[in-house]
Formats: C-alpha cells, structure tokens, sequence
C-alpha cells in the first residue's frame, strides 16, 4: 500500500466525519433557529445560532471537498501542499474557464466587431506613446481608417523604437513598462526583440492556460486535477539583459508562473536546467516514477525524440538513481537543483514500480508510452518537422498526438477546437487576442500588398498572416506565417498553417531562413580561393538514415555543389559554416552554446547531382520541370538518402 493512497483513504475518513457531524449539528441549529423566530424568543441566542449554522456548514463544504479530493486518482509522490495547490488551481481554472469560453464563443459570433473593438482601444490606450503620437494613432475611429492611415510593417519599421527602449526610454511603443523583450528568430546577430509588458504576458497567457486546455479536456479525461503532467522542458539562457530588461526567448516560462508549474511531474527546481541532455534525462527520470501520468507535452516535437532516446540509453542508470534516492554524478546540473532534485528523490522509491518498469525496459521500446503509463492517452507539441508520426509509429504508439495552440512571440493566435482531427490541425482565430489581416499570397512579395480583415477571407484560399498587438507595440506586423482559410467556426476564420514565409531551417525554434542560410554560405566560400558554390540544399539530422547520421543533438546537414578543386577545404568547411551561422542567426548560437544543435555537417555532391535531384523529384511528385524550383529544404526521408547517394567520395 503507497503513502499516497494512505492519504487518500485519511482524507475521505476525515472528510466523511467532518460532513456528518456538520450536517447533523446543521439539523440541530437551524431547527432550533426557527422555532426561536417563530416564537420570537431571545434575539441573541438567535443570532449565535445562525452563525453557528453558517459556520458548520462551511464545515459540511469542507468535508465534502475532503472526500471528493480523497475519490480521485492521484499522482504518484504528492504531498499535501502539492495536493492543496493544485487542487485550488484546477477549481479557480475551471470557474475561470467557464465565462473565458462562454465570452469566446459569443465573440467568434460577433468577429469583426470584436476585431474593432479590441483594436479602437489598444490606439486610444497607446496614443500617448512616442508611436502612437508620431502615427497619430488617437485620430483613428474605424477598422477602415486603420488600414488607410497605418501602413503594414515589418521588424525594421520597429527596430529604431526597440533600441530607445533598450537605452532605457519609457512610453515609447506602450502605455506600460516593458519588463521582458521575447526574442523571435532573426537573420543578423541581433535578431529580434518583440517588447512584453505585464498586460501582454497576460494576454498572452490567458488563452493558454484558460481557453486551449478546456477543449482538450472536453475531448479527454484529462481534467482529473490530481494527475500530473510530463512536461519535456529546456530552460533558455536569458542574454544580456538591456538597461536592467530581461532579454529572453519566447519560451521562456515568467516566474510569476512558477507555482503553476506543480501541475507537472518534474518539481520546479528541474525547469531551470538549461543543458539538453540534463534536461530530457531528469524530466523523463521523475516521469518514469509516476503510474498516473495523464499527457506529455514539450514545444517541439524533436525534442521528445531526444527524450525517449535519452530514456532508451540510460533508463539502467535512472533506475538507480530511483533506487539510491540520488542523482547520477555525470550530470552537469547546478549544485541547487541538484540539490533540491536529490530531496524529492530520497526515501520516495517504489520498488514495485522499479521492477515493473526494468521488466518493460527489456522488453524494448516499441510502445513505451502506453505500457509504462496506461492510462496515457494524450500529448501535445508543435510539429514543424512532422515527427508527431515518427514518434506515434514508435514510442507513443496508441497515445493521440495534438496541437491545441497556434501560438508565436507575437501573440496567441488560434485554438484547436477539434483536437481529434489527424493533422493537418485546424486553428480558430482568437477574436479579442489580436488584430488579423490577410495578404493572398500571391501578392505577399508587394510591400503595398492589399490586407484583408476575417470578414473578406475566402475558404481554401492561403494567405499571409499579419497581426496587430497593442500590448506590444505592433500594429499591421508582417511576422512570416503564411496559413489557408479552411472553414469558419460561426464568423471566426478557421486556419491551417502552411509554411514559414522564407523559413528554411528550424530544430528548437531558431528559425533560420533562407537569408541567414545564403549568407552563412556565400561567407563562407568566400574564405576559399578558385572555388564556387553552384548549388545548395538543406536537411535536418532526423531525415538522415541512422548509418549516416552521428550521435548528439540533432544539426543540419547542408548539401553544396561546386565548381573548381575543393582541394582539402572538407576538413574546415563545416566549422567555419557553423560560425557563420552562430553570426548571423542570434537562436541558432543560443542553442550551440547550450549544445541543443549540434554543428552543422557539410556534404559535397557530385557535379550534376542536383540535376539528377530535380528528375528524381519531379519523377515521384505532381511537380513538372516547367515548374520545378530547387528546394532549400529536403523534406522527405527519399530526398535526402538521394542525394546522399549523389555525394562525392
């Protein structure tokens, strides 16, 4: 018998006596109560009895919250101020919850108006900015005078004001204080900082923990508060802060959310490790210990590859840390969190659960997901590099991958209303999160293109995406994503994202386009004297067959064509490439110092493979050679083991 169900059995006991003896003396009081008024006897002892009826019944509350805590299943390794929090969260959440939905389901009635509504207050909030004087955002009283008088931006229309609030100035683009600048990709080194005031965490936050998971719940018993969460989390390193302001990655969780962090089976100390193999080895260590677990969620899915991967080497290991009570020496953690890590584990081993889990170790990893967790049923992540089906075919076999967000560092966007629905997801605009106008793609290379607002927008049509977010200081924002309309949920567009407007590369988040790329490229061949880069085409590490691929984080492989003698240059190229991309792409030299990217490999192609890659393509696709174009990114398992094949010795 566990200490969690022992609790959970005291609990009911102590919540069962607690609601009789209440009720009973309930019964008592208020009986008496009456016949004292019906009599009208002694006032005081009348009012003493009410209050003794009012007090006894919050009593009767209590015990019946104690027994309705001691019914449900529980996490493994609760305690009682664990118990007390989350419960207490789940309760506020869901009163919270219920008017969130309802107002969303009555703005999505009333889109455009919501749209105007929200952007008409955001202009007369911030008129008095530097921004809002010099655009003259207070003389704007129409969703139709926004679109003539406001023209549509990109990040350099923004980056002089970033740099006054960088050197300190206050009320440039916001009302309020900016207290973080997010970092979003960027193709020079200082990349771009979208300014975050409190109202705009906020905002942002809101739709994430209040509208996205009570769809989700509506579709999987995954509301039973007492049932942790794994949550597969590397920490970003803030950079150096400007003036005093945090400069940190959009992923970055705000400490104010800190308690909120129970709700997971990793303690708290563990979102603060910053090394991705600690990371993923430390957060599956604490995950393994739970029967109960009821989703798994981490921000891009290749990360949860690695996760399993690291649980495959080293689950012998994780074992004896369960059973030792401490952590494995060869870890590169903080002493603090080691610390507070190896307190959560002491004397807290089940060795039921050690042997079951070594039984199912052994057997292999096929499944995992499902067999050591049974009651999985649910995870979520972003797939941009379309892994959900890789690890769903392995690992997580039986368990439903969802996307129930689409969400950016600059602003929350949509909510998966059908999580149920195989990909492609489908996303709901959020009517009062942001501003949305729409660019038809095909006039998307126009800097005067034609916006249209949600009430314009034709179903099957793809679009650029732009947004409006006052709480940040941006109005009319080109931002890159590029989505097709493909239903209304009442008068609210129904998006699928498409691509990255000029992405190219993108493993946790860094972003790398096709300009940061060309660049770090054309850089680097400068170096080298009677050679010539003829042609280029990019893959990521995971498409790569594994008697090809290197052990270590995931990285890029570049595949180059040249023209002249290359010589011995092979022996350099990729460390002088992955140096050029640290230069000019701020996430991607993040994600190196922290070894969350491995360096990028260079693989040179015979002369004339590229040529034999666009018949290969064109031979296994509906494109034809009038309209082929060279892909920078190899997408495919088949592309990528082509081209290998056309590589030189």
């Amino acid at each position: 018998m566990t200490t969690t169900y022992q609790a959970r059995v005291c609990l009911g006991v102590i919540g069962s006596i607690i609601t009789a003896c209440s009720l009973h003396r309930i019964l008592r009081s208020w009986t008496g109560l009456v016949v004292l008024w019906w009599y009208d006897l002694e006032d005081g002892s009348s009012l003493l009895l009410f209050f003794e009826g009012i007090v006894l019944l919050l009593c009767t509350v209590l015990g019946l919250v104690f027994v309705h805590i001691s019914s449900l299943t529980w996490s493994d390794h609760l305690d009682a101020s664990s118990v007390y929090l989350i419960y207490q969260l789940s309760l506020i959440t869901k009163i919270v919850s219920f008017f969130t939905i309802k107002s969303f389901k009555n703005q999505t009635k009333k889109f455009m108006q919501t749209q105007e509504k929200y952007i008409l207050h955001g202009l007369r909030y911030n008129q008095n900015t530097i921004y809002g004087k010099e655009f003259h955002l207070g003389d704007i009283h129409s969703l139709g005078e926004f679109k003539t008088r406001h023209p549509l931006t990109t990040y350099s229309h923004y980056e002089k004001y970033v740099d006054r609030i960088c050197a300190g100035e206050l009320n440039v683009l916001t009302k309020d204080e900016v207290i973080q600048l997010r970092m979003t990709s960027g193709t020079t080194g200082k990349g771009k900082k979208i300014p975050y005031t409190n109202g705009a965490v906020w905002r942002f936050s809101k739709p994430i923990t209040l509208l996205a998971p009570t769809f989700v719940a509506k579709t999987f018993s995954t509301s039973c508060p007492l049932r942790r969460t794994l949550n597969v989390f590397v920490c970003p390193e803030s950079l150096q802060p400007e003036s005093g302001i945090a400069v940190v990655a959009g992923s970055v969780i705000p400490k104010s959310y800190k308690n909120y962090l129970q709700i997971y089976s990793t303690p708290i100390s563990g979102f603060d490790i910053s090394t991705e193999f600690e990371a993923c080895y430390v957060h599956l260590l604490f995950g393994i210990r739970d029967r109960f677990l009821k989703s798994m969620t981490v921000l891009f899915t290749p990360l949860l590859i690695l996760a399993f991967k690291t649980l495959e080497t080293h689950w012998e290991q994780m074992l004896k840390d369960i059973e030792g009570g401490s952590l494995w020496s060869k870890l590169n953690i903080p002493v603090e969190v080691r610390a507070d890590l190896e307190e959560k584990l002491k004397g807290k081993c089940n060795p039921d659960r050690v042997q079951f889990l070594r039984r199912e170790f052994e057997k292999g990893f096929d499944g995992i997901g499902k067999r050591i967790w049974p009651k999985l049923r649910i995870w979520f992540g972003t797939d941009l590099n379309r892994c959900a089906e890789r690890i769903g075919n392995t690992y997580m076999k039986g368990v439903t991958f969802a996307s129930e967000r689409y969400v950016g560092t600059e602003g929350f966007y949509g909510v998966n209303l059908t999580i149920l629905r195989p990909p492609p997801h489908r996303y709901t605009l959020v009517p009062d999160s942001l501003l949305f106008e729409f660019i038809p793609i095909e006039e998307s290379e126009k800097s005067n293109a034609n916006a249209f607002f949600g009430d314009q927008v034709k179903v099957g049509q793809t679009y650029e995406l732009v947004v409006s977010n006052w709480t940040c200081g941006l109005y009319r924002f080109r931002f890159g994503d590029v989505i097709k309309v493909v239903d209304f949920y009442n008068e609210a567009p129904v998006v699928e994202f498409q691509y990255r407007y000029g992405q190219l590369m993108n493993l946790r988040g860094e972003k790398v386009d096709e300009v940061c790329m060309r660049k770090a490229l054309e850089n680097t061949f400068k170096q080298f004297s009677g050679i010539t880069l003829i042609e280029y085409a990019c893959a990521e590490s995971l498409l790569m067959p594994d008697s090809a691929k290197r052990q270590g984080p995931h990285y890029y492989v570049v595949f180059v064509e040249v023209e002249g003698n290359k010589g011995d240059i092979g022996e350099h190229i990729s460390t002088l490439l992955d140096a050029e991309l640290c230069e000019h792409g701020a996430l991607y030299k993040m994600w190196r110092s922290q070894n969350g990217i491995g360096t990028a490999d260079v693989v040179f192609v015979k002369p004339g493979g590229f040529a034999r890659l666009k018949n290969y393509i064109v031979d296994n696709s509906t494109a034809t050679f009038n309209q082929f174009k060279q892909p920078r990114k190899l997408k495919t398992e088949g592309t990528v083991a082509f081209i290998l094949g056309q590589a030189s010795d």
